[in-house]
């Protein structure tokens, strides 16, 4: 949750730090196995919190559990055969968005008043591909990996000079992520 590519571009970034995604990918893990109540009272509190605080914290993160948690809420009940998934994930969908709305209701209320931020509309839609994360890039071999072959075929990568290369070269898998990567796409 804290890896340093956050502070890639000074603090411009710091919102990406994902301190709570570990706890919210545990209770990811205890819905999808169908039975959330077995865990532990300290686990349940951690879990909640997590919920709240990522609320607080950047949406986006937020936004993606809660869609995971939909996924897990109902392979955890048909597993189970129970309900006990659904009124979990319900529960932390519910303490997700609730907090976000809170974070961004001082936002909503500046908007309503006085319209959009100009000064924030620097970013334009055609950005995506310019700061995208690309299949490229995440299954190209290191620039100093240990084998000769990987070593060329990441210089090979290198010098063709694709367009749009920022901090999202810097993105690479490895070997054995990149395999589970391209038999999951399989």
């Amino acid at each position: 949750g804290l890896l340093p590519y956050a502070f890639y571009r000074n603090v411009g970034h710091i919102s990406m730090a994902y301190h709570f995604v570990p706890l919210l990918g545990l209770l990811l893990v205890r819905v999808a196995e169908g039975h959330p109540e077995r865990a532990s009272r300290a686990e349940r509190w951690a879990t909640r919190a997590a919920c709240v605080l990522q609320g607080l914290s950047y949406p986006y993160y937020g936004f993606f559990a809660s869609a995971l948690l939909v996924l897990a809420a109902a392979l955890g009940s048909l597993r189970a055969r129970s309900r006990a998934p659904l009124r979990s994930a319900a529960l932390a969908v519910a303490l997700l968005a609730t907090s976000t709305a809170v974070c961004l209701a001082p936002s909503v209320l500046y908007w309503r008043a006085r319209g959009p931020n100009p000064d924030l509309q620097y970013k334009t839609v055609a950005d995506t591909d310019v700061y995208g994360l690309k299949i490229r890039q995440l299954v190209t071999p290191i620039p100093d990996h240990p084998l000769a072959a990987m070593r060329e075929v990441a210089s090979r990568v290198a010098k063709s000079q694709f367009p749009l290369e920022n901090e999202n070269a810097s993105a690479r898998l490895g070997t054995v992520a990149s395999l589970g990567f391209l038999l999951l796409l399989g």
